[in-house]
């Protein structure tokens, strides 16, 4: 096997002529196979490029002798254009003339071939008509296409300048979004009309990594950190992601992006979506951890019977919610004692500062939620404390 590492543009074409040599080569009982196995990214004149590793094998042989490759012949060096890649091509072939060693006849020939005993190791050196005696009707046409194959590899080690696709490292992009996202908040693409924002995240993550003078004038102006210094929070990041559960949507193709070191520019909005996704876990799991230590810390206990009325001085009174029904608006209040017995009251009326006064109600139901106990009251009345 050869190795090769082709530019992902020269790909399309290359397929085409591997797929034309493989059947030629079956044609003649050849072996001839090529994969692709995997990718690697270089940086071109600053422009990260990717390139796919493929490996090729191939035997141009009948019987004991193998084709090895072409001499084109010139002045004051012959070009040898060699298909048995794994082969040494001895250095005479580099100088010798067009002569054919099986029937020894001198002629301006522009090219011969050389072929191989597989079993001897002798090389010939032959010309058209001849190398079909040696091969079996293995025409030199063939070979030639076979020689011009591993010179299409060659070339396209060499990238197209005219089709580069642009690649970024991934670490660097959510680096660079962590930043931005500390220095101007999370901006979704598109606002609430479903409008291009030209002021998002990810315009913002490109402006940044393109240099754009105006943005980084904006971004010193408020005091933006440098991404380098958010590298372990990125490396934290993509961590994080990836121990999620698969979900076969947004989390899953963002995980398949970010186990990935490098990035196309097209991909950048997902995955500095990450960032926002991991900030709202973390607030997520903090407002968890502080119920569960209040909850903890938690005295409460029902109060009074299922039907009676009750009455306590309010300590504190939150809006936990609100919710349009088809009566109007209801509000959702979370009261305690002071005894810090907790209290649950649904009501159509929004309650302004009544800390410190009376509240009487009707006990509705004895509940417990997360842990704690609630005493959820219905017709509720507040009047100011004597």
């Amino acid at each position: 096997m050869t190795r090769y590492e082709i530019h992902e543009a020269n790909m399309p074409r290359l397929e085409k002529k591997l797929a034309t040599i493989q059947k030629k080569c079956a044609r003649y009982d050849c072996p001839f196979e090529y994969q692709q196995i995997g990718e690697t990214f270089r940086t071109v004149e600053n422009e990260i490029i990717r390139f796919v590793v493929i490996e090729v094998s191939g035997t141009a042989r009948v019987g004991d002798w193998q084709f090895i490759g072409t001499i084109e012949h010139s002045e004051p060096m012959n070009r040898i254009g060699q298909y048995a890649q794994d082969v040494e091509i001895p250095r005479e072939y580099f100088t010798a003339r067009p002569v054919c060693d099986h029937c020894q006849t001198k002629r301006a020939r522009r090219d011969t071939y050389i072929i191989q005993n597989v079993e001897t190791g002798e090389f010939k050196q032959v010309g058209r008509a001849c190398m079909k005696d040696y091969t079996k009707g293995l025409s030199a046409e063939a070979a030639a296409s076979w020689v011009s194959l591993f010179e299409s590899l060659i070339e396209g080690e060499t990238p197209d300048a005219s089709s580069y696709t642009r690649y970024l490292d991934t670490a660097e992009v959510l680096a660079t979004a962590i930043s931005v996202v500390d220095t101007f908040g999370y901006v979704k693409a598109k606002n609430e009309y479903d409008e291009y924002n030209p002021d998002s995240t990810k315009n913002n993550v490109v402006k940044y990594l393109a240099h754009d003078k105006y943005f980084l004038e904006r971004a010193a102006e408020n005091g933006m950190t440098a991404p380098e210094l958010n590298e372990d929070r990125a490396k934290e990041l993509i961590a994080w992601v990836l121990e999620q559960e698969e979900d076969y949507g947004y989390m899953t193709n963002l995980m398949a992006l970010l186990r990935r070191e490098y990035c196309e520019y097209k991909h950048i909005g997902l995955i500095v979506s990450a960032v926002a996704s991991y900030r709202r876990a973390i607030e997520k799991r903090e407002r968890q951890e502080l119920a569960r230590v209040e909850r903890a810390e938690s005295t409460s206990e029902h109060s009074g019977e299922v039907g009676q009325r009750i009455s306590f001085e309010v300590k504190s009174i939150t809006c936990l919610t609100s919710f349009d029904t088809m009566y109007g608006t209801s509000y959702l209040y979370k009261i305690t004692d002071a005894q810090d017995n907790i209290y649950i009251w649904k009501t159509s009326r929004s309650q302004g500062d009544v800390e410190g006064q009376i509240l009487t109600g009707t006990v509705k139901d004895h509940g417990e939620y997360n842990g704690e106990k609630q005493t959820e009251l219905t017709r509720c009345k507040v009047k100011t404390a004597a």
